[in-house]
């Protein structure tokens, strides 16, 4: 066990430093840990083997020793400042984002910390470690590094607390003994020299056999709390997968809902549920880049949430559970999308990026282009894509779309996703249930704007006509403007804006023709994401969707080509799609080659077998230990402690010993609670007086005096009857 306890802690830091370099793309990071982590391994093995030879304590303090604890603050701080300008250089740039650094830089610093503290303690660590490295999984986590999946993120969960449990173990036990050894460690120099009884080397062996029987039984339990947990995030994700997501849609609009001005200065993705939230994306920090896109055409607009009810200045969407629960709803759920091959497009983003293809939508045979999209991690988990996507490429294992083909999570947002985008939409029946909602008006302003949309469609037959009546209305009679006047108190303030007609920002005139639209009986539903039409100077084919570019527009339903359209009403905008030029008409028979020598490759065994391997993400291999290693692992524990005990029952071992060992585990078990702790190499006459220097500790409190000296008499008279090869006599409490 003395070698595994040598290996623990910079096993730890391993793990570690894999976890924090693939998080933050830092590979450099886990070559530095793994070269310090070796180093502390190999100083541990060094230093034991100093202390084996060396007994006397009692060195004098040098000079260089008294100013330790001010040396070991000032490293600390050089490494914090050095380790905080190098992420500080990562990310400085147009698009700074001050979370994420802050984020990236503590984690960072947290883990050379802790390398640092292993340094100087390189044998059991120090209880700091166990803070920081808890501090370093937080930040990872937070960072996007468990990765999407419930089995992934479950995975990286078990292993961070299984990890913290060992080292918890090895540290404060260590520590706890050192704290209180150090009663009494100025007498060492004074101890009456003492015999080494017979029994010494049978104590040592139970030492070490209690040690054993500890690491079993912590086995046995970890085994246990990993096997009732993996199974209760199995059976939540088969058994509640609506309240999940639910609970996640909730959270989502509570930046939104809450503080719109503080939702948007944090840096992250606005939902843009509420009225206002989107103007404040544009007017904090207008400059920063949101998201980045690859591609040979303009993107244009790409969604990233679509709403389906007003009330009050909110949108809301219709939730997975309201759909599980409400028949009325059932047209509203989710769909998950399960990955077919390998993505076989080729990627700008970075090398090691191994993406899946995710079929959305049936290939038609038409005409395609594609869009590489990187998102910023930092700034939530909200994927955008144009309206007629066919397929994705991402890293991730099932992908959720909803009812409008808005991209609900599942996807690693710490690698690019490419899209897919089709020339012609997407047919789709309505039936009655989602019609009705997405022609549903709030009550108490349905019958004002019936009436003021009937006047602005007039003889507008289609729901195309109807749609640029609306839009012309817009164009013709309202100006754009971020500044807007304060509603009366109790007033809509969507009902303010269209009575007084006053200058509005996009979110009004989207929300406003939404309602419209559904007023003169148009299914529509309102729409929120960025426009990406900044051609980048830096890099060809790169285009730019910054704070600013954040917008919200309608989309209505075409009923004699089923399918959706989309709707900009705010003065000034017109609404791009992707443009597709020349060069794109040969994208699809181009992908449909890759397709066929890909699934050629993949009738192999060795082809299937790369592929698998390709598609491994770093969380994989956790998931697969914790997925087919628990039960393995609890059997082999259990056999094991099971022989143990058979052994000690019928190996043929002097009952004496036995019934000794048992009323030595007993009293050290309650010496224990007084703090004291016999060490492995520590004879009972040794721990004896070291009992009685305690005890002078405890001068007033005679009732306490009176136990330890009890305590202290009763190991004496155990080495005594075990030297004498004698049954020792009960402690008597």
């Amino acid at each position: 066990m003395s070698k595994l306890n040598r290996l623990l802690l910079p096993a730890i830091l391993v793990a570690q430093a894999l976890f924090l370099g693939s998080t933050f793309r830092t590979l450099a990071v886990a070559i530095i840990g793994l070269v310090v982590c070796s180093g502390a391994a190999f100083l541990t093995y060094r230093k034991q083997a100093r202390q084996a030879k060396l007994h006397d304590n009692n060195q004098p303090t040098t000079a260089w020793e008294a100013t330790r604890r001010a040396r070991v603050i000032l490293t600390m701080f050089v490494l914090a400042v050095m380790v905080a300008a190098w992420r500080f250089l990562f990310h400085v740039g147009d698009s700074f984002n001050p979370i994420a650094y802050a984020v990236d830089g503590s984690a960072h610093v947290c883990f050379v910390w802790s390398l640092a503290v292993l340094s100087m303690h390189p044998r059991y660590g120090h209880p700091s470690m166990l803070a920081m490295g808890m501090l370093v999984a937080m930040l990872c986590a937070a960072a996007g590094g468990a990765a999407q999946s419930i089995p992934a993120q479950v995975a990286v969960a078990l292993v961070a607390g299984i990890g913290y449990l060992l080292a918890s173990r090895l540290i404060l036990n260590h520590w706890a003994i050192r704290r209180s050894t150090d009663f009494g460690s100025s007498n060492t120099s004074n101890q009456q020299p003492v015999y080494l009884a017979a029994g010494a080397k049978a104590d040592g062996d139970l030492m070490s056999e209690r040690r054993r029987i500890g690491f079993l039984f912590s086995l046995i339990a970890v085994s246990i709390f990993v096997i009732s947990t993996s199974a209760l995030a199995h059976a939540t994700s088969l058994l509640l997968p609506e309240i999940q997501t639910a609970v996640f849609d909730k959270l989502k609009s509570t930046f939104d809902v809450v503080d719109e001005s503080n939702a948007a200065r944090v840096g992250r993705y606005v939902r843009g549920n509420r009225l206002g939230s989107i103007r404040n994306r544009n007017a904090n920090n207008p400059e920063e880049v949101a998201l980045e896109c690859y591609s040979t055409n303009t993107p244009g607009y790409l969604r990233g949430n679509a709403f389906d009810t007003y009330y009050q200045a909110t949108w809301e969407e219709v939730d997975t559970l309201s759909a599980a629960l409400n028949p009325r709803f059932k047209s509203f759920r989710y769909r998950e999308l399960s990955p077919s091959q390998l993505g076989v497009t080729p990627i700008r983003g970075p090398e090691d990026a191994r993406l899946r293809r995710f079929k959305a939508s049936p290939i038609t045979g038409t005409a395609i282009t594609t869009l590489e999209i990187k998102n910023d991690p930092m700034k939530g988990q909200v994927f955008f894509a144009p309206m007629d996507m066919q397929w994705i490429e991402a890293q991730g294992r099932v992908i959720e779309v909803n009812s409008h083909d808005i991209i609900e999570g599942g996807i690693n947002a710490h690698y690019p996703y490419i899209i897919g985008v089709s020339s012609t939409s997407r047919s789709e029946t309505l039936d009655a249930q989602k019609r009705e909602v997405l022609t549903s008006v709030s009550f108490d302003i349905s019958e004002e704007l019936r009436q003021l949309s009937q006047q602005v469609v007039a003889d507008s037959k289609t729901n195309r006509e109807k749609a640029e009546a609306i839009r012309n209305h817009f164009s013709a009679s309202y100006l754009y403007s971020m500044e807007l006047p304060v509603p009366p108190r109790g007033t809509d303030p969507l009902m303010h804006f269209l009575r007084t007609k006053h200058a509005a920002h996009c979110e009004y005139f989207a929300s406003a023709t939404v309602l419209m639209l559904r007023s003169v009986g148009v299914p529509a539903r309102y729409i929120t994401g960025y426009v990406a039409m900044e051609s980048s100077s830096e890099e060809n084919d790169l285009w730019l969707a910054r704070n600013r570019d954040a917008h919200a527009w309608a989309e209505a339903y075409d009923d004699e080509t089923k399918t959706w359209f989309p709707v900009e009403s705010t003065p000034g905008r017109t609404y791009l799609s992707v443009a597709m030029g020349d060069q794109e008409e040969q994208a699809l028979s181009t992908d449909q080659e890759l397709l066929e020598a890909y699934a050629a490759e993949s009738d192999t065994f060795m082809g299937q077998i790369s592929g698998w391997l390709l598609s491994m993400r770093a969380t994989d291999p956790l998931t697969l230990l914790i997925r087919f290693g628990q039960i393995p692992m609890f059997l082999i524990a259990a056999f094991l402690l099971w022989r143990h005990l058979r052994r000690e029952q019928h190996g043929g071992a002097n009952p004496d010993d036995l019934l000794s060992r048992k009323l030595l585990s007993r009293v050290d078990r309650r010496i224990k609670k007084h703090a004291l702790v016999r060490k492995p190499h520590e004879t009972m006459h040794q721990f004896a007086n070291r009992i009685e220097s305690h005890t002078a500790e405890s001068e007033g409190d005679e009732q306490k005096h009176d136990l330890m000296e009890r305590y202290a008499a009763w190991y004496r008279s155990f080495a005594e009857a075990r030297y004498q090869g004698q049954l020792p006599e009960p402690f008597q409490a």
